[in-house]
């Protein structure tokens, strides 16, 4: 669960936090399907999944292929 909860942006490693760049981290929401960036005041904004991919790419690196491969 723990991976699928990192691939959707429930999770959020400790380091992303202690490093401020949470916010860069979008977030799957299952009853609208759909991908969100949430900004600090907790408004969402819809972005792609295509987005999405390269905001966890660039906050997560190999790590998030990992997770995508199952590994």
């Amino acid at each position: 669960m723990q991976r699928k909860a990192l691939l959707c942006g429930w999770k959020v490693r400790r380091w992303v936090v202690d490093r401020g760049i949470a916010y860069r981290v979008p977030v799957f929401y299952v009853p609208d399907q759909a991908w969100f960036l949430i900004d600090g005041s907790g408004l969402r904004m819809q972005i792609s999944r295509a987005r999405a991919r390269g905001l966890m790419e660039e906050v997560y690196g190999p790590e998030y292929e990992k997770w995508e491969q199952g590994r």
